[in-house]
């Protein structure tokens, strides 16, 4: 109990004692996935703070991006950007070098993203790939691209991960029999089409996260600015918890008992179903 306590304790204050942040003075930065979501609210987070934005939208003329055009002031510029695509990316980034005139680039964060649930078997190859595409050569794109003006600022780059946000919002539904439709016969016979349907084990598991972005925004922001950022974030229940089980309990208790975490879903074949 005493251990329990000072632990909480020290973590309590790790979170109070925050480190000074740099003047905002004069700096840009550029954001991804800015359509919806954190992309968008930190957006606008960093317009109202000051920032030059640029914000890359998968739709320059959808709904989000209309919204910041809106909502925010001159110094941001919406970019139509698909991370997946090289042109659009140098595209970008002449748009980038051509409207910092005396700002520098500080700050790049490699927010698009999405996510799939599902048995890889299940998941349609294009869509695998698209996973792939967006979530790991985007921001090996984006980074190898910017980088150089980076550097020159000895600015940031912030790649988030790990959360539920709108890049898992999809039809479900819709997605299963596509899934269904393209998945290979021996898999339509092991998992049954009832299997491509995503079944959630807990009935409330929405209710159980949080819908306040803020403490992610405000990571965000702190890696931006912070004189000491730190390397990795954590926000969230999960976000901590998680690491410290896998690197503190015995292999023999480490699966079992992140799987009590983490085991959300049901995806057993049908073939299985009935085997004790």
């Amino acid at each position: 109990m005493v251990l329990s306590s000072s632990v909480s304790f020290l973590c309590i204050s790790i979170e109070v004692c925050q480190v000074p942040h740099l003047p905002v003075h004069k700096k840009a930065v550029i954001i991804t996935g800015c359509d919806r979501g954190f992309g968008h609210a930190l957006a606008i987070k960093l317009d109202q703070m000051g920032f030059k934005v640029f914000a890359g939208c998968l739709f320059n003329k959808g709904d989000g991006a209309e919204a910041l055009k809106r909502i925010c002031s001159d110094q941001l510029h919406v970019l139509q950007l698909d991370v997946r695509d090289p042109e659009q990316v140098d595209g970008a980034y002449n748009a980038v070098e051509e409207k910092l005139n005396d700002y520098e680039l500080w700050g790049l964060v490699n927010n698009a993203g999405i996510c799939f649930i599902g048995n890889s078997e299940m998941i349609s190859r294009n869509d695998s790939l698209r996973i792939m595409d967006v979530n790991f050569r985007g921001p090996y794109l984006m980074c190898s691209k910017f980088l150089p003006l980076l550097r020159r600022s000895q600015g940031i780059k912030i790649i988030p991960s790990g959360y539920k946000t709108g890049i898992i919002a999809y039809d479900k539904a819709k997605m299963a029999e596509k899934w269904w439709a393209e998945a290979p016969d021996i898999v339509k016979e092991d998992f049954g089409k009832s299997s491509f349907l995503i079944k959630s084990k807990a009935t409330d598991s929405d209710e159980m996260l949080s819908t306040d972005i803020s403490p992610v925004i405000n990571a965000m922001i702190d890696g931006l600015l912070s004189t000491n950022p730190k390397p990795i974030y954590y926000k969230g229940f999960l976000a901590r918890s998680l690491p410290f089980l896998y690197y503190h309990l015995p292999s023999p208790l480490r699966e079992p008992v992140i799987g009590i975490f983490t085991d959300w879903f049901d995806f057993q074949p049908s073939c299985l179903q009935d085997v004790d």
